[in-house]
């Protein structure tokens, strides 16, 4: 089973995070089991806002995730770095470091 995370964080495009959810998550609809791991990742379990006010809550941080085989980033680099400050860049650096060690697909 593949570990599917998906990197939101405030003002994140919806259909950008919700789609690839539900398209990883209903695969075992159509194969006899199931071939991913879908979960949400942020900076920290805390709520989200999405863009249009919808809030979601990550499963789990940029601390605490399982490996993954697969990073899909909300909306796009520039909205990232457009969203958070200039801070916070280093968390976003860590996944992304962890990804290119670790990983070997990624969308965005």
């Amino acid at each position: 089973m593949l570990n599917v995370g998906i990197l939101i964080f405030n003002d994140a495009e919806v259909l950008d995070f919700a789609g690839p959810f539900e398209v990883f998550s209903v695969s075992a609809q159509v194969h006899t089991q199931a071939h991913f791991n879908v979960f949400l990742i942020s900076e920290n379990t805390n709520p989200i806002e999405a863009v249009n006010g919808l809030v979601v809550t990550p499963k789990y941080s940029i601390h605490n995730h399982p490996k993954l085989d697969v990073l899909i980033l909300a909306g796009s680099l520039f909205t990232y770095t457009r969203t958070c400050p200039k801070e916070h860049s280093k968390p976003k650096k860590k996944i992304h470091r962890n990804w290119q060690q670790n990983n070997h697909y990624c969308w965005h």
